[in-house]
């Protein structure tokens, strides 16, 4: 008889990010495909953030802690990925980026708390400035040298999850819809 192979869908309440301004760094960038929207199934871009936040449980503890940010792959000049590129970067991106070219870089994040079916989630706030350039002189913080990257995990692991890929690929820009 083999080894008992339990399968759960309880749901765990994750270690918060308090609310408020945070310091982090893009750790990862995964390009999510078919993605249901109410404009149908599109490709969204989801950005890894690492926090100033250390971890205090025992599975996080002395662990930079994680929140995401998802887009859609989008770079009409008014879509919200190039809203946020452009406070990320400084500049306007144009209508082609190289997303992957993002990880490593930090910004400022405005974190906040929202209740999914019971769970409380950190999240980048969607509502006005969530996200911020570093300020001038402000020392960036690095993607820990331990840190495995989506695409590695699924690599590791023998394949890659049904829907997400490798951000090589630069953002497409197309119509404004569903931004």
């Amino acid at each position: 008889m083999g080894t008992s192979k339990i399968v759960s869908s309880v749901k765990k309440q994750q270690e918060l990010i308090s609310e408020g301004l945070h310091q982090a760094v893009i750790a990862d960038v995964v390009l999510v495909e078919n993605v249901e929207t109410s404009w149908g199934l599109q490709t969204q871009v989801r950005l890894q953030w690492l926090t100033d936040q250390l971890g205090t449980q025992p599975e996080n503890k002395g662990k930079r802690l994680p929140v995401w940010s998802q887009y859609r792959a989008s770079l009409h000049e008014k879509s919200k990925l190039r809203g946020v590129l452009f406070k990320i970067l400084g500049y306007d991106p144009g209508p082609t980026f190289d997303v992957e070219q993002l990880v490593g870089t930090n910004a400022m994040l405005i974190v906040e708390h929202n209740e999914n079916e019971g769970i409380v989630y950190s999240n980048v706030s969607l509502r006005g400035a969530g996200i911020l350039k570093l300020a001038k002189g402000q020392t960036p913080i690095s993607v820990p040298a331990d840190f495995v990257r989506f695409e590695d995990r699924q690599n590791k692991q023998g394949g890659k999850k049904p829907g997400a890929s490798s951000a090589a690929a630069p953002a497409s820009s197309d119509a404004a819809e569903g931004m």
